[in-house]
């Protein structure tokens, strides 16, 4: 993903968890900031200063799945500050339920604090291991062009390893435009993995891909395999992947994405029931 970037030429940088734990001010002056690929443990810092560079109209990208998903803190040791990752998965052990509840680590959409991912992605971790093609529902969806996609256009691998899903019964922005929905089974339950994009009034656009293997599959099939080494991704996956990619990095670099791209909510026809999988992870 940062070989991409930096060939299309967008003027860069690049910040840490915790530059993002520990300021929103770095990132003054940022067209966007972009997740290239899992990025699963957050901290409430990170969360909370993304939500305001968010607010303050700054465009997201989470070229991955699975993100935001793991509530933790950070704690300083003897080397320093901000050394040591702390998470308890289940928050009833760990000695800040007692002092603090908003800061128990545990799911961020689980008690005793539930703040659901999906008011940062639009979509929700659902399920790993899954292995599909990635299903284009909206053609005509200007991340999409230059791709030669129609409706039904599937590319092959390019869901997997862990995917997404817009579930109801939790917060999402609105509007928010599904513009891939990739029918799967995980676990021998029959789901599906979708892609979204919203904006939100500050001007900002938001893009989820549902899946962590898209970061890996720009480059063809050099970075995805299976836990098998059986699951590959095909090159055509790769190209369509960096197209989209391009697309959705020159348009965030220019600006609030939702000034030029707005959201065409389509919530109503792809927001499916609640996952019923449950899990440890």
């Amino acid at each position: 993903m940062l070989g991409i970037a930096e060939r299309m030429g967008l003027p860069l940088a690049y910040e840490t968890d915790t530059d993002l734990d520990g300021s929103a001010e770095l990132f003054r002056g940022a067209r966007s900031v972009i997740f290239p690929g899992h990025d699963e443990y957050w901290s409430a810092g990170m969360r909370d200063n993304t939500l305001a560079i968010r607010d303050a109209g700054v465009n997201l990208a989470f070229f991955s799945s699975n993100a935001a998903y793991r509530h933790i803190r950070l704690e300083p040791s003897a080397l320093g500050k901000d050394r040591v990752v702390v998470v308890y998965k289940d928050p009833s052990e760990d000695p800040m339920i007692l002092k603090d509840p908003s800061q128990a680590t545990q799911q961020w959409r689980l008690p005793p604090d539930p703040r659901p991912e999906s008011v940062l992605t639009g979509v929700l971790y659902e399920c790993n291991p899954v292995y599909a093609p990635f299903v284009v529902t909206e053609p005509d969806a200007w991340m999409f062009r230059g791709t030669g996609a129609k409706a039904g256009s599937k590319y092959v691998g390019l869901v997997g390893v862990e995917s997404d899903r817009l579930m109801a019964g939790v917060p999402v922005p609105r509007p928010i435009q599904v513009v891939g929905d990739s029918p799967l089974t995980c676990r021998g339950t029959g789901t599906r993995a979708n892609a979204a994009y919203y904006t939100v009034p500050s001007g900002a656009g938001v893009f989820a891909t549902g899946t962590m293997s898209w970061a890996c599959s720009v480059y063809g099939n050099t970075g995805c395999r299976g836990r098998s080494g059986e699951q590959r991704v095909p090159e055509t996956s790769g190209e369509f992947a960096r197209q989209v990619s391009e697309n959705v990095l020159r348009a965030f670099a220019a600006g609030p994405a939702g000034r030029t791209y707005p959201a065409r909510d389509n919530y109503a026809r792809y927001v499916s029931p609640p996952s019923r999988m449950s899990f440890a992870h």
